[in-house]
This record gives structure tokens, sequence and C-alpha cells, in this order.
């Protein structure tokens, strides 16, 4: 396993910055800048590499996430509410962090691993340009009941 890599403080700062920044677009404006830190310190724990050698997508957790996302489960809503709040959650709604809680442990691991690569990302990066863009038209129709022509 490859060591942890480190960085100057104003990597530092600036990684922490874009992991809050990147956090808050996910669950809104609710929650307090100690607690975003918190949870960017964590996703920042987690980096093996430096921000210029950007990881592989999890498209395997990515597959789960939207097929779980369109069926008809009790965790479905939940999914749909987190891929959502990646694509525009300003507009279509944030993701609650307690919502995690009310998934299974598997989902939630596929949850954080799509988290923990977007932070870990060199910039901005949504599921269109990871080949998702019909899935994510699939889940506005069904969640949002938002047609394609609308959401374009």
């Amino acid at each position: 396993m490859p060591q942890p890599t480190a960085i100057n403080p104003e990597e530092r700062a600036e990684a922490e910055d874009a992991a809050r920044e990147l956090l808050r677009d996910l669950v809104g404006p609710d929650y307090s800048d100690t607690t975003l830190r918190v949870c960017a310190d964590h996703l920042l724990s987690f980096r093996r590499h430096p921000k210029t050698h950007a990881e592989q997508p999890p498209i395997a957790a990515l597959d789960r996430l939207f097929a779980l996302a369109k069926s008809d489960t009790g965790q479905s809503a939940r999914v749909a509410s987190f891929l959502l709040a990646w694509w525009n959650g300003t507009d279509l709604g944030h993701f609650p962090i307690a919502d995690l809680f009310g998934l299974d442990r598997s989902v939630a691991d596929d949850i954080t691993s799509v988290v923990r690569y977007l932070g870990r990302h060199p910039g901005a990066i949504y599921a269109d340009s990871l080949g998702y863009r019909g899935d994510v038209m699939d889940l506005l129709h069904r969640w949002r009941d938002v047609g394609s022509e609308d959401a374009a």
C-alpha cells in the first residue's frame, strides 16, 4: 500500500477549502464550518496521491448507486438524493449527511468512495463526464419530475 504523500501547508489549506466547498454543495448550507472542517479533514486523511495524479473513478460503486437509485427499495430515494445533489444540489436538493444512517453499510461505503474520489480529483467532475448523463436524466424524471429537455 502506498504511503500518504506529505503536502505543504499552502496546498493543504487549498485542499481543505475545496473539500469544504464540495461538502457544502453536497449537504447544503445547514452545517457549521466546524462540522465541514472536520469532514474535510477526514476526507483529506485518505489522501495517498498528490492532486495532480487523479485516481480512477469508482465506476463499480457508481454503477451500483445508479442501479439502486432507479429501483424501488427503501434506500432508493436517499441514493437518488445523493446523486442528484452531486449533479445540482442548489436546484435539486441537497443530501443530508444523516441519510447515511438509513443505508446499508455497503451502500454508504459506495457513497463514501464517490465523495473521496471527488475530493481527490484535481477539478470539478460530474456524472455526465463519467458516462452517466442518461442515468442522471432518468433520476431527474423519476425523482424530481423533470424531463430531459428541462434538464439539459
